[in-house]
């Protein structure tokens, strides 16, 4: 009965976001399964339901679900790589992968788990084993998992977990010069046109697209014009304002900063203040601007 209910709650969060089920779905399981899943006529387990929830951005983390012994602990260790990773603590991320028994023994679901721990390895390959061209395959294959090859992003609907493994893919890609420019642009204009789309959740625009800006930016910056540098950025600025966030505001100033002075721009002198005193706060509060 707790099933069936829950499947019933995805399909009201889905309707009320005015979402299909093929963009929903897309991925993770069938349209046929799918409709199963929301009438409670089949299983859902709870690392699908999960996923399903981050595709429409919403907080899962807040919705309870009934767990078992050994789904509470794979939750739990999940958890804590989040936090090692938020803490850039690499050495307590490495032994935590290590626990294999849980990252990646639970009795289903193995596309997603497999997932997450190679999101997980690949980030160590990239920042702490030295090993970026590892990263980019391990990054590959990862979002393979639910992201079908060659896929138009407005096809399917995404995770911010997915989202961050494409964009990650497409850093290290270009830093390795295992993407093309032709690839890079593709994929960057793929996930700009998503993450730009009037229709997405507002605090999820702000979370994700000011990262992809800043990471494009940072790695394409002697091939794109100062002009569209400037749209860029200032694309950003508009979101952040309204949303009301902060989301990488230092970096994003200190591009925004750069780009100015090589258009000779006087509002510079504006945008200098504010990112001086962005940078000022966050270090009286011990927090990186990093």
């Amino acid at each position: 009965m707790e099933n069936i209910n829950f499947g019933k709650l995805i399909r009201n969060f889905r309707l009320a976001k005015r979402i299909e089920e093929k963009k929903l779905c897309k991925g993770l399981c069938s349209e046929i399964t799918f409709g199963h899943y929301e009438k409670g006529t089949c299983f859902m387990d709870n690392l699908l339901a999960h996923r399903f929830l981050k595709r429409m951005g919403l907080e899962a983390d807040e919705i309870v679900l009934l767990l078992t012994e050994e789904e509470y602990d794979y939750f739990s260790w999940k958890e804590q790589t989040r936090s090692a990773l938020e803490e850039e603590n690499w050495e307590e991320l490495e032994e935590l992968l290590k626990k294999k028994e849980i990252a990646l023994e639970l009795q289903y679901n193995e596309t997603l788990q497999v997932q997450y721990y190679y999101y997980i390895d690949s980030i160590l390959d990239a920042v702490k084993r030295g090993n970026r061209k590892e990263a980019v395959k391990k990054l590959k294959f990862a979002s393979q998992q639910t992201i079908p090859n060659n896929l138009d992003l407005k096809e399917i609907l995404l995770s911010d977990l997915e989202i961050h493994i494409l964009m990650l893919y497409l850093y290290y890609g270009v830093l390795e010069e295992i993407l093309d420019d032709s690839s890079a642009n593709l994929l960057f204009r793929q996930l700009e046109a998503y993450l730009f789309d009037n229709d997405m959740e507002t605090k999820k625009q702000a979370r994700l697209y000011p990262k992809l800006i800043c990471m494009w930016i940072n790695i394409m910056q002697d091939k794109i014009s100062l002009a569209e540098q400037k749209r860029f950025c200032e694309n950003t600025i508009h979101i952040l304002k309204q949303s009301k966030t902060m989301h990488d505001i230092t970096e994003l100033l200190r591009i925004y900063v750069f780009v100015l002075k090589g258009l000779q721009e006087e509002k510079i002198c504006f945008y200098q203040k504010y990112l001086e005193t962005f940078t000022a706060i966050f270090e009286q509060a011990n927090i990186s601007t990093k």
